[in-house]
């Protein structure tokens, strides 16, 4: 098998021309930027992108599990409790990956003998045991009115839907940044900067994760369908020197080398 030695001088040298090539390709100026965004550039293609995040299945909202979200958000903010409600959801989606946490919630939802508002009051219960509390007063009127409606089982698929809401209509994107070495405030700043135009939002949400097998570089992760739990990104580029070297290889076929 041919073994081929590549320098690890001239590959990092490769790394930052790709990566000065990449995101050039989709930098402007902070005033262009503005500019963008004050046209029919990112609050117009942000608009369209909430009009299709229903549900995480990027179709237009339509829907009772679209229309309960609403009516949550819109009551948080009636009640300028919009922070704490968005935290009382985040502990309920946590919720909803507890296995203990389901197998309980399958016994009061298949118990018949319960009526719908009492199923809702022994959730509440079960989500916040005796001695803790919601950090907001909307979350438990919500989930009594979810039961009056008889849309329990579709709390989960609720609190999914308004935490996408939340992230799309306040224009926050969350990127991931891995890298073989932790990147400093300047390079954060300048990839967020960068990631805002290319994202087309008003914020980012910048996730380092350091790896070390990338050996130099970075990639870049974006466009989840989940914001919240980064599932299912819909774009990426990967600037990284274990890619150049695995590209090398192919093209020679044999093993490839960093000295």
């Amino acid at each position: 098998m041919a073994r081929v030695r590549v320098g690890a001088v001239l590959a990092l040298g490769l790394v930052q021309l790709c990566s000065l090539g990449a995101l050039e390709s989709f930098v402007t100026s902070r005033q262009a930027e503005v500019q963008h965004a004050a046209g029919r550039g990112v609050a117009a293609r942000l608009k369209k992108r909430v009009a299709l995040r229903a549900d995480g299945s990027l179709l237009r909202p339509f829907g009772p599990v679209v229309a309960y979200a609403k009516v949550l958000m819109d009551t948080s903010e009636r009640t300028k409790e919009f922070v704490q409600v968005a935290a009382d959801v985040m502990d309920v989606k946590d919720a909803f990956t507890d296995a203990e946490f389901l197998d309980s919630l399958s016994l009061i939802q298949n118990n018949y003998n319960l009526t719908n508002v009492q199923k809702a009051e022994k959730i509440i219960q079960l989500l916040k045991p005796e001695g803790e509390a919601f950090q907001s007063s909307v979350m438990p009127k919500f989930i009594v009115f979810l039961g009056k409606k008889n849309r329990l089982r579709g709390l989960k698929e609720i609190c999914n839907d308004f935490m996408q809401s939340l992230y799309f209509n306040q224009g926050i994107a969350p990127v991931i940044v891995r890298t073989a070495q932790r990147l400093s405030e300047d390079q954060k700043a300048r990839i967020k900067e960068k990631m805002c135009v290319k994202a087309e939002c008003a914020e980012i949400k910048l996730i380092e994760q350091v790896d070390a097998n990338l050996i130099a570089g970075f990639t870049i992760t974006w466009g989840f369908v989940d914001p919240v739990r980064l599932e299912a990104p819909s774009h990426g580029i990967d600037l990284s020197l274990r890619r150049i070297l695995n590209k090398e290889a192919l093209q020679v076929g044999g093993l490839v080398e960093a000295l």
